[in-house]
């Protein structure tokens, strides 16, 4: 689960949570790019998402989505 606000700066983070995941979706569900365009890709995206911070970034990319594994 993402935390709403960052634990550490307290930037809030449950409005960039549904962007993210829906765009990391369609790069990576796109049967065209290699692995290595999709890494470069989600890398630009997230630092697209305006996030100023390391501990934020670091928040959503490690982010994993535990309801979608435990259905």
């Amino acid at each position: 689960m993402l935390y709403p606000n960052c634990p550490t700066c307290g930037f809030c983070l449950a409005d960039i949570q549904p962007e993210f995941e829906r765009k990391k979706e369609e790069i990576c569900n796109d049967p065209k790019t290699t692995e290595t365009e999709k890494e470069k890709l989600v890398t630009e995206l997230v630092n697209s998402m305006n996030l100023r911070r390391y501990c934020c970034k670091m928040r959503l990319i490690t982010y994993v989505d535990l309801v979608a594994i435990i259905k």
